[in-house]
């Protein structure tokens, strides 16, 4: 992988992290949002 699949990559796993968060914490979901 070159660098921009490399990025590409981490913020696809980053994306499905965040979700994951805010589905297994509810009351953080308002807060996480705005970042």
């Amino acid at each position: 992988m070159n660098n921009e699949e490399k990025f590409a990559y981490a913020a696809y796993l980053g994306r499905i992290g965040w979700y994951y968060r805010t589905w297994s914490d509810p009351k953080k979901q308002l807060n996480r949002y705005e970042s």
